[in-house]
Formats: structure tokens, C-alpha cells, sequence
């Protein structure tokens, strides 16, 4: 059956990273569940044997779906049950990533409190420094300068996250990459 839009509505939602959780997910429940907060329902998934560590299509994992929705209470207890704090999609995006995008400062330091890669690039060298200094996110961008983000790492296009808060019109938070020692790239 073919659908009169196409398929560019989803073409698009995949560019901008957001999260689908399609049919054949290892457990949509727990997926669904990670991402709506509902603790006791992904306890009880838990409980009877749903894989804390499964995978989507797109390689999210229930981990990283409760981080893009902030939910530091969902991420607790799937770190206390065993799931990889620094898994990545097939995108190479981590759960921090997700966190720092969205602005979500609790559960970027929660997730940081457990052992998350500050640094970690995705496969376009991508930050969650970046990622947050990108979309004005503050909070975010203080609480991974002050846990070790390297301010000057750079993306595989040669932007750091200065580049990234200077584009957006970020004042404050290129004043704050700045009082940390971050510089603008070259140009080459």
C-alpha cells in the first residue's frame, strides 16, 4: 500500500535522530515504557525477562530512550539492572547524546554519575558537548564542561561546539565554552 506523502515524513524524523520504536523491536513495551516514565511497567518487563540492553532497528536501546525524555528515575534503575551506559546506535549516538540534545541536565548527570564517555564522537563526530552548545542547553554544556568535555573537540566538518552555540546565537553559552577555554577552529 502506498501512502500518498511517501516515506520523506520518516526520511526527515530519521535525519533529526528522533527516536522510533518500530514492530519488530526486540520489546516495544519496554521501549515505550523507558521513554514514558512509567518505572513500575518497565520494573515488571524487567522482572519477566525483557532484555535491558535490547536494540531497535535503528540500534536505540531503552536506555537512550529514556534519556530523550529525561526520565532520571527509568535511567537509574536500567543502569542498576545492567544496561550499557556507553551504547551506541548505528548512528554512533549514546545515551548522553540523547540527554545533552534535549536539554535534559538530570539525566546527562545521572548518566555521567555512571560512567558515560563525555566525549564519546558519534560517526560524524559529534559531542553531546555539541549537540547541547548547539541547542542553547545551558545547564547541559556547564555540567559536561565541569565533568571533562574537551571543549575543542571537533566534528569530522571541522566544528566544535563554540562553532555550534556561535551559529544557534547561544550568547550565554558560548560565554561559558569560552571561560573554559574553548577557541574557534581554524579555517582551513
Amino acid at each position: 500500500m502506498s501512502r500518498p506523502w511517501g516515506k520523506a515524513p520518516l526520511a526527515w524524523l530519521a535525519l533529526l535522530g528522533v527516536g522510533l520504536v518500530y514492530a519488530a523491536d526486540a520489546n516495544p513495551e519496554l521501549f515505550a515504557a523507558a521513554r514514558d516514565g512509567r518505572i513500575d511497567e518497565v520494573k515488571s518487563l524487567l522482572a519477566n525477562g525483557a532484555d535491558v540492553n535490547a536494540a531497535n532497528a535503528g540500534g536505540k536501546t531503552p536506555l537512550m530512550s529514556a534519556a530523550a525524555y529525561g526520565n532520571q528515575a527509568v535511567i537509574r534503575l536500567l543502569l542498576a539492572e545492567g544496561a550499557d551506559v556507553n551504547a551506541a546506535d548505528t548512528r554512533g549516538n549514546t545515551a548522553l547524546r540523547e540527554a545533552a540534545a534535549f536539554g535534559h541536565a538530570g539525566a546527562a548527570r545521572v548518566l555521567l554519575s555512571r560512567g558515560a564517555n563525555p566525549d564519546a564522537q558519534n560517526g560524524a563526530g559529534r559531542t553531546a558537548l555539541m549537540e547541547a552548545a548547539a541547542n542553547g542547553k545551558l545547564e547541559v554544556v556547564e555540567l559536561l564542561i565541569g565533568r571533562g568535555a574537551n571543549v575543542n573537540a571537533a566534528d569530522k566538518a571541522g566544528s566544535n561546539a563554540i562553532t555550534e552555540a556561535s551559529r544557534g546565537k547561544h550568547k550565554s553559552v558560548v560565554k561559558a565554552l569560552k571561560k573554559a577555554g574553548a577557541e574557534e577552529p581554524e579555517e582551513e
